[in-house]
């Protein structure tokens, strides 16, 4: 285990170039995806420590605007500056703006060993 944690760019760096050299390379593991990218998230979420979470929520209208701004105006303006890309490019483009990444960045930052409190 200790390997993996020290090492684990190498992993993470060899899994992003066998996704682009062998595209249809997870057919086989298809099935179990869903359920894996479930645990993943059950781990993820067990590290969130409830007084960060109430404190955040006792700030209902600096949450709605980054809610507004996050999910809305920044997918929405960058959806329209990739058009002229095609209509493929811009979808992909708001699908990916569109996603939260706080829930990857917690894992990432606990797999890279960072210092995730503020």
């Amino acid at each position: 285990m200790d390997f993996l944690e020290q090492r684990f760019w190498i992993i993470l760096v060899v899994g992003a170039i066998l996704g682009v050299v062998l595209p249809g390379g997870g057919e086989q593991i298809l099935g179990w995806l869903e359920y894996v990218t479930m645990s993943v998230l059950l781990i993820v979420f067990l590290r969130i420590d409830l007084r960060d979470l109430f404190s955040h929520i006792k700030q209902p209208v600096f949450q709605i605007y980054l809610v507004i701004m996050c999910l809305l105006v920044v997918p929405t303006a960058l959806y329209l500056l990739a058009l002229p890309f095609g209509q493929n490019i811009s979808l992909s483009v708001l699908l990916l703006t569109s996603m939260p990444a706080g829930v990857a960045s917690a894992a990432l930052t606990g797999a890279f060993r960072g210092n995730a409190t503020p």
